[in-house]
């Protein structure tokens, strides 16, 4: 919802030449300041909700459910420092709260809104590397890797995005007066144009992992093929027997030069990769488990992404070089941007088993609680 081309549409606001009372006592309550109520009121209870399950439910926070933790306190940040003057700005036909106000705004506009956007990503590369190469991930992944690259992400787009946002307040923001609290986008085209980069890269990234896990889960592994080039078909192998008679065993023999009669044992020979222990074979299911939630969260993040994001790049990628003067198709993709903070919690729920778990369990122990009381 990051607002950089606004600069070059004037009709989006009309200005009006009212008082800042009059226009403070006379909000308009028409469609986009009522859907972004609405849906700053469900995101707030959705992804909180889930928030609190993670905090209270030590047994949930694996390093997977460490980027969906991460994913909704992006949501959570986002929707505190913008939502509350995104509505603001909507009832009214001017900016009324002042040039630091205008900067925290924009600040989360482009920062924040783009720190959700590699929330997303993230889940992705989880994907990936979890499907890709599970071994690496079974050994190196952990919680501290999962909270470093959650910590690095957002230091990567502060340092990315925020420079224009500040740049922009030091030498180039025009009189609020004139344009409202907008992006004076024609004097940083290029940092503009970079911004819009950071923002497709974790849509397009999505949506190429979602085919590229089905292949790979598709593909043999090095351990199957090991395990079938290993199927020997039925040999009979004889020894001489107690009663001095030949028998046949249809399975594979060991010779054990251990024997003073040197006879064929019949041995078991362990498969590829070792004797799997209850410990490893409760392990081995748990991860298997885990990736297949995985990716069931990452193909339906990937979908809604697909549907809430795409109108809000294209618009704002081709609005750094024309003008769309289109109010409809603005305020739509403008919607469709924010509903995805109210779908990521929902996703969740779905795929998620042991969080909504842990969710109907909360709800049974606060009604339990109020009977109580």
């Amino acid at each position: 919802m990051h607002k950089f081309h606004l600069l070059l549409n004037s009709s989006a606001y009309n200005f009006s030449s009212n008082t800042t009372n009059e226009l403070f006592f006379n909000p308009k309550w028409t469609l986009m300041p009522v859907v972004s109520l609405l849906i700053f009121i469900f995101s707030s209870i959705g992804n909180g909700l889930l928030l609190i399950v993670f905090i209270k439910e030590r047994s949930l926070r694996t390093p997977f459910n460490i980027y969906v933790m991460n994913l909704l306190i992006a949501n959570l940040v986002c929707l505190v420092f913008q939502f509350p003057m995104d509505i603001f700005s909507s009832l009214y036909s001017s900016w009324l709260l002042g040039e630091r106000a205008c900067t925290l705004y924009l600040y989360a506009n482009f920062v924040l809104e783009a720190n959700i956007c590699n929330a997303h990503l993230l889940i992705a590369i989880n994907r990936i590397w979890a499907v890709c190469n599970p071994l690496s991930y079974l050994t190196v992944h952990s919680v501290r890797t999962a909270v470093v690259l959650c910590i690095g992400v957002w230091v990567y787009v502060h340092v990315a995005v925020s420079p224009v946002v500040f740049v922009d307040a030091l030498y180039y923001r025009l009189p609020l007066y004139m344009t409202g609290c907008l992006m004076n986008a024609p004097q940083q085209k290029i940092w503009c144009a970079m911004v819009q980069v950071i923002y497709w890269i974790p849509e397009i990234v999505m949506i190429l992992t979602v085919p590229l896990m089905f292949l790979v889960k598709r593909a043999p592994t090095a351990s199957q093929v090991a395990e079938q080039n290993n199927k020997i078909a039925p040999v009979r192998f004889f020894y001489d027997g107690p009663n001095g008679k030949k028998r046949a065993i249809p399975k594979i023999s060991i010779t054990n030069p251990s024997d003073a009669a040197h006879r064929s044992v019949n041995a078991s020979v362990p498969a590829l990769g070792g004797i799997q222990t209850p410990d490893t074979h409760l392990k081995s299911r748990k991860g298997k488990r885990d990736r297949t939630h995985g990716v069931l969260v990452l193909t339906l993040l990937t979908m809604s992404v697909a549907i809430c994001w795409t109108p809000s790049n294209v618009y704002y990628t081709i609005s750094l070089s024309q003008l769309i003067d289109n109010e409809v198709f603005y305020q739509l993709q403008t919607v469709l941007f924010i509903v995805q903070t109210v779908v990521d919690p929902v996703i969740f729920m779905l795929a998620l088993a042991n969080l909504r778990t842990a969710v109907f369990r909360l709800f049974r122990l606060s009604s339990w609680t109020l009977r109580l009381t």
